[in-house]
């Protein structure tokens, strides 16, 4: 895993070395926010090679949606069913693309996304307990899939 210069600016060397290593490129991008940088590539020995984003919690957020499908996919494991629930304030926070959100669950069970998060500071996951995957127009009570943070 790498973690920042996965995007397209002047500093950015990930898809550079990539290019020079002879490696396939297999996700380019994803269409999420945050972490819409994403990278994930094959070197020609057969190593896999995840290149996060550089903002702290869009590399937590695609960590957790990227590493399990790698993973499953490189040992044939059957992926686990994923946590999904409906989400109280879906409308409130969703947004034209799929947006990976710091979540929490109230205590009469109903899950709850913050609408705003600094991506560069992962304050913004204290007393929270997942990510959710929120995906474009959501209305509230859809139902989405939180990735659970590691405790």
């Amino acid at each position: 895993m790498i973690v920042g210069a996965t995007g397209r600016g002047a500093a950015d060397q990930l898809r550079g070395a990539l290019d020079r290593a002879g490696a396939s490129v297999v996700v380019e991008r994803v269409r999420c926010k945050p972490g819409g940088s994403q990278v994930a590539a094959v070197l020609p020995d057969g190593r896999a090679v995840l290149g996060l984003p550089g903002n702290p919690v869009a590399a937590l957020a695609t960590l957790l949606v990227m590493l399990p499908a790698i993973v499953d996919g490189r040992t044939l494991r059957t992926s686990a069913a994923p946590l999904t629930a409906p989400l109280a304030n879906a409308a409130e926070v969703a947004g034209d693309i799929t947006r990976f959100l710091p979540a929490r669950q109230l205590a009469d069970g109903k899950w709850v996304c913050d609408n705003t998060i600094r991506t560069s500071h992962l304050a913004g996951l204290i007393g929270r307990s997942a990510i959710a995957l929120v995906p474009p127009n959501a209305a509230d009570g859809d139902i989405v899939e939180f990735m659970l943070l590691p405790r």
